[in-house]
């Protein structure tokens, strides 16, 4: 829920990773790029929002960092830091288009942070 009050429906990025030894073969990249275009076109699906701490990894995809607060309004979850919503240092958009169509305030994931 957008902080004036819209429910959208949203893509979770959540825990990408890829072995040390195989970096900068661009297999992230294209794992990501897969997982953001099922997002693409689809008429039901606002936009992708997830946390991160390389946010120049996806600002090169197309993503666009945003300052909002992001809580979890049900306190579930199986920990306190996804009790509470997001906690890594960046929280990313994608597409970066979107950015601007957000208005003010906290985004409320009515659930778990991933």
């Amino acid at each position: 829920r957008l902080g004036d009050g819209t429910q959208v429906t949203v893509l979770a990025l959540a825990q990408v990773a890829c072995d040390p030894d195989c970096r900068g073969m661009g297999l992230g990249t294209k794992l990501v790029q897969a997982a953001l275009d099922r997002g693409r076109g689809n008429d039901h699906v606002f936009a992708a929002l997830f946390q991160t701490s390389v946010p120049n990894f996806y600002e090169r995809m197309g993503a666009r960092e945003i300052s909002h607060p992001i809580t979890n309004s049900t306190g579930k979850g199986s920990d306190a830091k996804r009790r509470a919503g997001f906690w890594d240092p960046h929280t990313m958009v994608y597409p970066a288009s979107v950015s601007p169509e957000l208005p003010p305030g906290p985004i409320d994931l009515q659930g778990p942070g991933y």
